[in-house]
């Protein structure tokens, strides 16, 4: 029985999970097409000065990875710590109740919310990165085909 109900808790989680995620991820998409856009005067600049596409390009791409990774971190330690917090805060009365739900459960087994999946963590970490990386291409390529000089001019 504990089984199935932890087979279920991990399906209904991993749904949870994927919805949260997919949220998370058009949330950043539009956030980093937004800082590329409003990132037009800037691109105009380093056209005018002499950088090329692929510069710029490396630029950016440096720029989403590094944001990603950042909202990445962010978001494991957030979850992470909500995560401590609940198993430090009911893992005893759970076990307690459990012991006393199912009188042939060893004693010394312990009931914990918390587990770590590492698939589970790098998929998520990868959707961060990927979408971070898609929501860069269409905003970059605005940026790279318009004028630097009438960029620079409109600012």
């Amino acid at each position: 029985l504990i089984d199935d109900l932890k087979s279920q808790a991990t399906q209904v989680f991993q749904i949870a999970g994927g919805i949260i995620g997919l949220i998370a991820s058009l949330i950043m998409m539009g956030m980093v097409s937004r800082v590329i856009a409003d990132g037009r005067r800037e691109t105009a600049v380093f056209r005018a000065i002499g950088a090329t596409r692929n510069d710029m390009r490396v630029v950016y791409l440096l720029y989403t990875v590094l944001l990603s990774l950042i909202i990445a971190t962010t978001a494991l330690g957030i979850g992470l710590g909500i995560a401590l917090w609940l198993d430090m805060t009911y893992a005893d009365t759970l076990t307690t109740q459990m012991h006393l739900t199912f009188i042939t459960a060893p004693l010394e087994e312990q009931l914990h919310l918390i587990g770590f999946w590492p698939e589970l963590l790098s998929a998520a970490i990868g959707l961060i990165l990927f979408s971070g990386l898609v929501s860069m291409l269409l905003p970059l390529s605005r940026n790279l085909t318009r004028n630097p000089i009438k960029d620079m001019r409109d600012e």
